[in-house]
């Protein structure tokens, strides 16, 4: 009988000896204390339509990226997308 995965996330993480990106998995209630000790950056699932498709995806990568960049400055040259920003309900459309 298969056990259940532990309820887990992913860290994407910059080696700025080796020059190279890392994604690993890791268990949420090891994270726990480090969300009270950090900047979090919310996405509630009704904020961005309940659905998470390519859009999304893009936003997510783009706003990594950008947040990695921050703290490792090598990076701030490489990262060519930028996010464009959204036209919110309450702002003015027109020409």
């Amino acid at each position: 009988m298969q056990h259940p995965l532990p309820k887990s996330s992913f860290v994407v993480s910059y080696d700025d000896a080796e020059k190279k990106l890392s994604v690993f998995v890791v268990k949420d209630s090891d994270i726990q204390s480090f969300k009270e000790s950090t900047v979090v950056a919310d996405w509630p699932l009704s904020a961005i339509g309940d659905e998470l498709g390519e859009e999304v995806a893009r936003r997510l990568g783009i706003t990594a990226l950008n947040v990695l960049a921050i703290y490792h400055p090598a990076l701030k040259s490489l990262v060519t997308v930028k996010l464009e920003q959204p036209t919110l309900p309450d702002q003015d459309v027109g020409p």
